[in-house]
């Protein structure tokens, strides 16, 4: 990751659709679809230890995935915004 304030080891969440995450992603983002019905069983096989960083399009998705998580007990959930933003501070491909 590059110089900024979220931690080095942190995973990068896309919570938009597979077919926007196909057009373009931060580079080793995971994708979970906010809106597929198997949103929340992909959520729990995450550690709920580790850090995440959530992006969207706009950032709206994003933030209700940040409030889903932390509901279900996830402490180092973070909202980083649309991918506007993201593209700004990790840089995407194109796959």
């Amino acid at each position: 990751m590059s110089d900024n304030q979220f931690p080095a080891d942190a995973i990068v969440i896309d919570v938009r659709t597979p077919e926007e995450f196909a057009q373009e992603r931060v580079k080793n983002a995971i994708n979970l679809d906010l809106f597929s019905p198997s949103f929340m069983l992909e959520l729990q096989k995450l550690d709920q230890s580790k850090s995440y960083l959530l992006y969207c399009r706009s950032g709206n998705r994003s933030g209700q995935a940040e409030q889903i998580m932390r509901q279900i007990g996830f402490l180092k959930v973070q909202n980083i915004g649309g991918l506007a933003e993201v593209r700004d501070l990790f840089g995407t491909e194109f796959p």
